[in-house]
């Protein structure tokens, strides 16, 4: 799969504990803006204390991407506008 060829509205991972790795290697920063995907679906766990301690979510946050949804067992994050 050649990431910078396709655009992606949408990402789930659950990689079980590997996420943040997976993230990483997309190589978004070397991507404009407009490329990155609308959503990143991460495996979590709630509340959201506990969310925000992730690799995975604190990078997502550090790129502009905000917790849009909270569920049982995944955080949605949504794209910088």
């Amino acid at each position: 799969l050649e990431f910078r060829r396709v655009l992606f509205r949408s990402v789930n991972i659950d990689i079980e504990g590997a996420d943040y790795q997976a993230i990483e290697s997309a190589q978004l920063l070397d991507l404009s803006k407009d490329k990155w995907p609308l959503f990143f679906l991460i495996e979590s766990k709630v509340p959201l204390s506990e969310a925000i301690k992730l690799d995975a979510v604190k990078f997502l946050l550090s790129l502009g991407y905000e917790i849009w949804l909270l569920l049982p067992f995944a955080t949605l994050l949504k794209a910088p506008e």
